[in-house]
């Protein structure tokens, strides 16, 4: 009886276990589907956001600039119309400062097509990056199966994707990153398969992905980079292995070789049909380069941005009450390689270490050596985040094993998975209605700058910024603006024909290289300046100055603090 009844539970707990991993399978998937196309208007555009907007509506940031400086009033619902696809836009519209500035163009235009068959509102353009990061999942699938042969790795992987933080914050923005990141995980599916199979069509398919990758961000590069090192550094080792293969080793070689130039060649049309400058692409990124960061500053920053692939509740800094949950997260991505490097298959291995450490050296090292940040942006860092993924995943898989033999360390890893994906949920259902997170960078200075002119009761805004842009989304329609100029700086009444005391409160947006006419208004006005600061990560502070004009003989309608 007592053996019966045994089997009988046994049974019943094999038939849960049957159940109960589809069921999970299913509610991560709708999770992850409701992270990425909820609230997509509710979050601020920042600076890079609005620029795809503008770029995609047919203008150049250039020209919308010269357009507002040149009006002599205007208000925010006149700045809107960049918002939407001027008429008669056309391709060469879309691509123009593109070619201009030497950018790749591919996602702005499947985003331009996008815009014109299904509209131009925010949560339109943002869902176009939503729908490539989902169809990332199959690819990530098919990647794991083709380094592990491991149905619960594809699994796990996928369930860690859907639910990563970082993952989902960058699959709402209207940037190329969910592309990008679709471009890696194929391309490396791809070379995987053609160096296992080697047929002509494989081979193909990987030229056409590197094509399309390079076609999407100059940064994957170094993606290709790594698959050189990872083509050569495994066939290599197969053919010290195997001498009689060493004909087959240099065939592949070949094959890879070729595959990899014509996919390299077919950039050769933009660059002749762009404006192209060999060294754009290097010196293009000032930002870089203005908050220098020690040693420290970048360890402590590289320590929190790991750590938001699968925990971010928008933390600027990691020394506080969730310090052990940091470390804690460091460790277990240590114990992670480390198990690949015991456990996996050479090949396996030396894929993930080549994906994670190419775009890791080239980024951190310069930084490292003049101070610069560019290590620090969790969006030039994508194929690192994608191996400590997989490296996460072939760490956790074994949990799925009904058939291991180690029970209790099955269930301590089955513990740590359920914790993982846990703290997953709770940080995407965290920010998911919030309108700014630290991937907006200056967003949270302008909504803060918003909601004090949205206040006035009949504000004028004054600028020479082009965060007037960024602005636009979020403040009033009817809020003037008016682009100063150091020549209508030094006029009365800054040459405008309505009288400024018509307006109840004016505001100075200023430029951040525009003390000069900052000078000249304090001369005539008193200033009332207020700092808006924003840190983001250890490395990288926003700070905005938005200034309050006083006018003599008139009071603000602002409320005042007491």
């Amino acid at each position: 009886m007592a053996r019966r009844i045994m089997q009988m539970e046994w049974q019943q707990g094999k038939t849960l276990r049957a159940v109960g991993l589809p069921l999970a399978v299913v509610t991560v998937l709708l999770l992850g589907l409701w992270f990425r196309f909820t609230h997509l208007d509710t979050k601020v555009l920042w600076g890079d956001e609005v620029l795809t907007v503008v770029r995609t509506s047919g203008y150049t940031a250039s020209e919308v600039l010269q357009d507002i400086a040149e009006s002599p009033l205007t208000t925010v619902q006149s700045l809107q119309r960049y918002h939407v696809i001027a008429p008669n836009t056309g391709l060469d519209d879309v691509t123009e400062d593109f070619r201009s500035r030497s950018r790749p163009p591919l996602y702005y235009v499947l985003l331009y097509f996008w815009r014109t068959q299904f509209g131009d509102s925010v949560a339109i353009i943002r869902s176009l990056s939503a729908l490539l990061n989902l169809l990332v999942l199959p690819c990530l699938y098919w990647l794991c199966w083709e380094l592990f042969q491991s149905r619960p790795v594809g699994l796990v992987a996928m369930a860690l994707f859907l639910v990563s933080p970082l993952q989902v914050l960058y699959a709402q923005e209207a940037r190329e990153y969910s592309l990008l990141m679709l471009a890696i995980v194929l391309s490396s599916a791809l070379l995987l398969r053609s160096l296992r199979l080697h047929t002509p069509l494989n081979w193909a398919g990987y030229a056409l992905t590197v094509a399309m990758g390079i076609y999407t961000q100059w940064l994957f590069g170094m993606v290709v980079v790594s698959h050189a090192l990872y083509g050569g550094i495994t066939q290599s080792w197969c053919n010290l292995k195997q001498v009689h293969r060493s004909r087959l080793t240099r065939t592949r070689l070949i094959a890879y070789g070729v595959s990899t130039l014509l996919g390299l060649s077919l950039l050769i049309p933009w660059l002749r049909y762009s404006r192209f400058q060999l060294l754009e692409p290097l010196t293009d990124g000032g930002w870089r380069y203005q908050h220098p960061a020690t040693p420290w500053t970048l360890l402590h920053t590289w320590v929190l941005n790991q750590s938001r692939l699968c925990f971010d509740v928008n933390d600027s800094a990691i020394f506080n009450g969730r310090l052990p949950i940091y470390l804690g997260l460091l460790i277990l991505m240590g114990y992670a390689f480390y198990w690949l490097c015991r456990k996996a298959p050479f090949a396996a291995t030396c894929f993930v270490f080549t994906l994670a450490g190419v775009p890791t050296l080239a980024l951190a090292l310069p930084d490292l050596l003049t101070g610069s940040t560019g290590s620090t942006a969790p969006r030039y860092l994508l194929p690192t985040y994608l191996a400590m993924q997989l490296a996460l995943a072939f760490l956790l898989a074994p949990s799925l094993n009904q058939a291991a033999t180690q029970k209790r360390r099955q269930r301590l890893w089955q513990g740590m998975t359920v914790l993982l994906l846990s703290l997953g949920v709770i940080s995407c259902w965290r920010s998911a209605p919030v309108a700014v997170w630290w991937n907006k960078y200056t967003g949270g200075a302008v909504v803060e700058m918003a909601e004090q002119i949205n206040q006035a009761e009949r504000p004028l805004l004054l600028t020479n910024a082009a965060g007037i842009m960024a602005l636009s989304f979020v403040l009033h329609s009817q809020v003037p603006v008016y682009w100063v100029t150091e020549e209508r700086a030094q006029l009365k009444n800054l040459g405008l024909s309505e009288p400024l005391t018509n307006f109840t409160d004016l505001f100075w947006y200023p430029a951040r290289r525009g003390k000069a006419v900052s000078a000249m208004l304090r001369r005539t006005y008193p200033l009332q300046r207020t700092r808006i600061t924003y840190r983001v990560d250890p490395a990288y502070n926003v700070n905005v100055s938005l200034w309050h004009l006083s006018q003599p003989g008139r009071s603000t309608s602002l409320p005042v603090e007491q």
